[in-house]
């Protein structure tokens, strides 16, 4: 059987220098019941065929409907389900662009192309309420790496060169939010300007403490840095000392405090008055806000003959309680005492240098939240780096994070010295790269036999006394062996130099643990961290391997001294005798009792 087929081109496509037979003869090849194959000759020029079936389709040089094509141009033959009747058809058909865009080549990269491999290792280390510090391990370059870019949620914040050597390379970040998740990246570069993949990590600050922000104030004098103290003291026309808002402020009432710096005062008077930071300001109380100054004994606020007097969310670069002058009921919330001034600049006091003082018979005063540290110590045979409780009653530090005390060589200090007061609670609050010693209690007339003004009843629960330079977490010394101190639910990273005296030493983590309390201690539910397997005395202490507690890990997170979901301490505090909080203020217990700091 032979068909009749055309050869055509569709009216949207050119074609040149080739033209198909205007009929080409269809050959049967094969056939069957149901099926019948058709041959074809080639057709010079040509793209592919289409084959129709018979049917009626228009807008096609066959007549038919379309049931397949080709591109295949050796292809010669085509098989179709057989029909009563009706005409099969092929058609050549050739495709021809209709438009082309060009692009130069490109010259291929001469000299350094290669880019450093990506930043290892990123950790975070001293993470407080608002700052911490990232570490990363060296980058690799077939040439050099010479820089570091590192970014905060994608953001740049900082570049430098780093160090070689392994681990060494850290960048400080602080003006941070409490209790607020943030991306870290790092990049290396090398001397070619080639950049890497940005490695990157996420970490949370520490949870907020104390007590929250001020509500908007409710202020009835306002002071401003540009102020002047002949002004009023109103919002449109402030005055400028902290001196003359006390003197403007009745009873009761507030003074509020925009942003910047404010010169050093000395407060006196019983009148209730509460100093409060404006909305989103940083109100500084400062000597000198940009070379190094003096004020006394260094302390830029001070408080003689005080009383009645609450200061919310100020920044201070230094305090004192003055001795023998009646001061008592002050209270602070969110007060920053340190040396740092804001984002970009610092500034340091020679003397006191940034640190907090209290002296004498000071009584019912309390520390809610904020931080002390920066403190510098640059007097040899002498602590002025440290913040020192020297006397008084009910001493309250609550949720306060100290940190970076920095020494001389040769130096003493410390980021707590308690050399008097009765009682004294320090709970819930942060200790983290002290010097000497976190925590020093010590009385020096005790060591000859005086023990008048010596500190007693000393409350150190809900504490996490994290990594750092100093040699103790705590040492007790030259006290008198009467003297009190209750060590209950801390973490300590290092060692606790427990003297002489007696207390309760209950539910805390020792990861370093050194040796245990004298025998006037009560001694239960601890968990030390003691390669020789020491337990102290007591079946309610159990003793792990000292690695367990002082790498990162699932039972233990460096940074913030929470527990991870392996910890040795989880169940193990004193089912009977427990702190109502731990120390980001969440309710215990949760099923069983925790050890140290934290309940997870």
């Amino acid at each position: 059987m032979t068909k009749r087929a055309v050869a055509v081109l569709a009216a949207v496509l050119t074609f040149a220098g080739s033209a198909f037979a205007a009929n080409f003869l269809l050959t049967k090849t094969a056939e069957t019941t149901s099926t019948v194959t058709l041959s074809y000759p080639a057709q010079a020029g040509a793209d592919g065929y289409r084959y129709y079936a018979p049917g009626t389709v228009s807008g096609s040089a066959c007549d038919g409907t379309r049931v397949a094509r080709t591109f295949d141009v050796a292809k010669l033959s085509v098989r179709f389900a057989k029909v009563p009747s009706g005409t099969y058809c092929v058609e050549a058909i050739v495709l021809t662009p209709v438009g082309a865009a060009q692009y130069p080549a490109v010259t291929p990269p001469t000299g350094d192309v290669q880019p450093p491999s990506a930043p290892p290792n990123l950790v975070f280390s001293l993470v407080t309420q608002n700052g911490l510090t990232l570490g990363w391990g060296d980058s690799t370059d077939n040439v050099a790496v010479t820089n570091y870019r590192i970014y905060r949620d994608a953001v740049l914040i900082g570049q430098g060169p780093g160090s070689s050597g392994g681990f060494a390379n850290t960048w400080a970040d602080t003006n941070l939010v409490c209790n607020t998740s943030y991306v870290y990246g790092v990049e290396a570069q090398d001397t070619a300007g080639n950049t890497s993949v940005r490695s990157t990590a996420a970490v949370t600050t520490a949870a907020c403490s104390g007590p929250p922000p001020p509500p908007p104030s409710n202020a009835s004098v306002f002071l401003a840095p540009a102020g002047n103290d002949s002004n009023p003291c109103t919002q449109p026309s402030p005055c400028r000392t902290l001196t003359r808002g006390y003197a403007a402020v009745a009873s009761g009432g507030t003074v509020e405090l925009g942003d910047g710096f404010y010169p050093c005062v000395t407060l006196s008077g019983s009148k209730q008055v509460t100093f409060s930071a404006a909305a989103g300001s940083r109100p500084w109380v400062a000597c000198n806000s940009t070379i190094r100054g003096l004020y006394s004994d260094g302390f830029s606020l001070q408080f003689v003959n005080a009383a009645n007097i609450t200061m919310n969310g100020i920044y201070a670069a230094g305090v004192e309680w003055k001795e023998g002058t009646g001061v008592h009921d002050i209270t602070f919330n969110d007060v920053h005492v340190t040396c740092l001034s804001n984002d970009t600049a610092h500034f340091q006091l020679w003397g006191g240098l940034c640190n907090a003082k209290i002296e004498g018979a000071a009584v019912n005063l309390t520390m809610n939240g904020g931080e002390v540290g920066p403190t510098i110590d640059n007097e040899l045979g002498s602590y002025p780096g440290s913040s020192r409780i020297m006397g008084g009653s009910n001493i309250v530090l609550n949720g306060v994070t100290f940190h970076h005390n920095e020494r001389e060589p040769g130096g003493h200090s410390e980021c707590l010295m308690i050399e008097g007061g009765n009682p004294v609670k320090v709970i819930n609050s942060r200790f983290l790269s002290c010097n000497t010693y976190n925590i020093f209690i010590t009385c020096f007339p005790c060591a000859n036999g005086s023990y008048g003004s010596q500190p007693d009843n000393i409350l150190i629960e809900n504490n996490y006394f994290g990594p750092g330079p100093q040699y103790y977490a705590i040492e007790l010394r030259d006290t008198n062996p009467r003297t009190r101190v209750d060590y209950r639910y801390n973490t300590f990273y290092k060692f606790v130099g427990v003297g002489p005296g007696y207390g309760d030493f209950r539910g805390n983590i020792i990861a370093h643990s050194g040796g245990c309390p004298g025998s006037g201690y009560t001694v239960k539910y601890n968990v030390w961290g003691d390669d020789l397997g020491r337990t102290c005395g007591d079946s309610t202490n159990i003793s792990v391997p000292s690695s367990s507690f002082t790498t990162d890990g699932a039972g233990y997170d460096l940074a913030t001294g929470h527990l991870g979901s392996a910890s040795a301490a989880i169940g193990r505090g004193d089912p009977t005798d427990f702190p109502a909080t731990d120390i980001d203020g969440q309710t215990r217990p949760i099923g069983a009792v925790d050890a140290g700091a934290d309940e997870r």
